[in-house]
């Protein structure tokens, strides 16, 4: 068994893959979870993941994104990549990154697995090029670094540096790669959530549910990935 790593968990496919990947790679894997009130589903689906790969899990109740809504005066827009309208949250994944390498650090953790992708930022263009400048491989290193450099000589801990790894930049090119990469890995996508504002249901014995709203951002990012793996293994009968 190689060492220890914790694995930033959003309870979608893409930290879901970067998780199974690291554990295949034969780290012993921790998952990290930050619960924010209006996204309990993350929550739901994270706990559901972890218990089906038999993974530990620290899960932290902290609401960055509404904190950075507040710190906003005016909503912050971008127009992304394939020309979609969303909101736009500078340095997001700085807090959560300080957050994640605050609790590695603090049991003796250097690497912290996250789920970004290709599809976040394209590592052959410059960061301010991505969609999600916080997430390219470039700023990644740069970032872990400049954390590493403030860990204080007299910690006296046995991590000396913190890294960052995105294992979806080596396997992935896009959106349906990853589907693709997951179904590979055989994660059942039922116990993942790509979905923005899921529809929460009870069922008729009680337990709770949640329906993906199928009209926002990641529903048909999903759609359109599955319609092509789809087309794809029609068209050339290629295994998926």
């Amino acid at each position: 068994m190689k060492s220890k790593v914790i694995a930033l968990s959003s309870g979608g496919v893409d930290s879901a893959c970067a998780a199974v990947l690291a554990k295949n790679e034969g780290f012993e894997v921790s998952l990290l979870h930050f619960l924010r009130p209006r996204k309990e589903f993350e929550g739901v689906y994270t706990k559901k993941f972890a218990e089906k790969y038999n993974f530990p899990i620290k899960i932290i109740e902290c609401d960055v994104t509404s904190l950075m809504r507040q710190a906003q005066e005016t909503p912050l827009k971008y127009v992304t990549s394939t020309d979609d309208i969303w909101e736009y949250l500078l340095g997001r994944n700085f807090i959560y990154l300080t957050l994640a390498a605050n609790y590695a650090v603090s049991i003796g953790v250097s690497t912290i697995v996250v789920g970004f992708a290709p599809h976040d930022a394209n590592s052959r263009l410059l960061p301010n090029a991505a969609d999600y400048p916080d997430c390219h491989p470039l700023v990644l290193n740069d970032f872990a670094s400049l954390l590493s450099d403030c860990l204080h000589m007299r910690l006296n801990s046995v991590v000396t540096a913190i890294h960052f790894w995105a294992p979806l930049f080596k396997y992935v090119i896009n959106k349906k790669e990853v589907f693709e990469l997951a179904l590979t890995l055989g994660i059942d996508l039922d116990d993942t959530i790509t979905c923005y504002t899921p529809i929460k249901e009870e069922r008729d014995d009680g337990s709770i549910q949640w329906r993906p709203c199928g009209t926002c951002l990641a529903c048909l990012h999903k759609s359109r990935a599955l319609k092509e793996l789809s087309e794809e293994k029609n068209g050339k009968g290629r295994k998926i």
